[in-house]
């Protein structure tokens, strides 16, 4: 039941918006492409099963910016905490990306 909440944007009640940044060389200057990924989680699942994401939303507050993590990675933690399933591939793509970083 929790993991079909996961894809459930209606009825979510807080969102986490993580940049998705892309840097662009072009005649020798670094350009930052930036956008917004948004996630909509629910804070009865974030309370019970990630209280440290569920911490950041004081009362009040739906939507929390967390700068530093990649899209893809935050969506397969918001997954896990779900209830979903981690897939060996994912994770071993995660890792060869950052040994070439």
């Amino acid at each position: 039941m929790i993991i079909k909440m996961f894809t459930d944007e209606e009825s979510a009640d807080v969102v986490f918006e993580i940049e998705d940044g892309d840097e662009q060389v072009q005649n020798t200057q670094k350009r930052s492409r930036t956008s917004i990924v948004k996630f909509h989680a629910h804070q009865v699942i974030l309370k019970q099963y990630a209280p440290m994401l569920a911490d950041l939303f004081e009362p009040g507050v739906i939507s929390v910016s967390i700068p530093g993590v990649e899209p893809e990675i935050f969506g397969l933690i918001l997954h896990y905490v779900c209830g979903g399933k981690m897939q060996e591939e994912d994770l071993k793509s995660f890792d060869k990306e950052k040994d070439l970083a």
